[in-house]
């Protein structure tokens, strides 16, 4: 079996909707346990493909959708005009100051993520490879559990109630 996790959100077109993203990167973090590094790359990512898109007179709204095999956490956003698609996939050529914003805000979404890639259907997909975090999580675990078991004393989370 091969679990996946998949939810989709509408944001509208309004700069006030920004709101919008921060609650799905809380929302898919929370539910997938990411930390707090991947859960700022994934709100700071997030956040200027937001502001990217209300640069141009963008559509009535834009679709977020992520999927996840709990190794890769691929997030795609759909609702770009052709012109964003262009300016998204080509800023090193960006010379226009509104095109130079564009520019430096993939140059920060690349530098945050795994990967970014425009997809057939215009929509942009960013990566991100979270496997290092449940495997970390998985390891600890398993340490944990085979001291138990080998009857080795593992050290005690001091609780309200211990008094030093």
């Amino acid at each position: 079996m091969n679990p996946k996790n998949d939810q989709i959100v509408t944001v509208h077109s309004s700069r006030n909707n920004i709101h919008d993203i921060e609650q799905f990167a809380e929302t898919l973090c929370d539910h997938l346990m990411i930390n707090e590094t991947y859960f700022g790359n994934i709100l700071t990512s997030l956040s200027e493909l937001y502001h990217i898109w209300s640069i141009s007179n963008p559509p009535d709204s834009i679709k977020l959708s992520y999927h996840t095999d709990f190794k890769l956490l691929n997030i795609i956003i759909d609702g770009f005009d052709q012109k964003l698609i262009d300016q998204i996939n080509t800023p090193e050529n960006l010379d226009h100051e509104e095109q130079g914003m564009v520019s430096d805000k993939v140059f920060v979404i690349q530098r945050l993520t795994d990967g970014i890639v425009i997809n057939e259907d215009n929509s942009v997909q960013i990566s991100f490879d979270i496997s290092a975090i449940h495997n970390r999580i998985y390891h600890e675990r398993a340490l944990l559990l085979r001291a138990y078991h080998n009857g080795v004393n593992v050290t005690k989370v001091a609780s309200n109630d211990d008094h030093v």
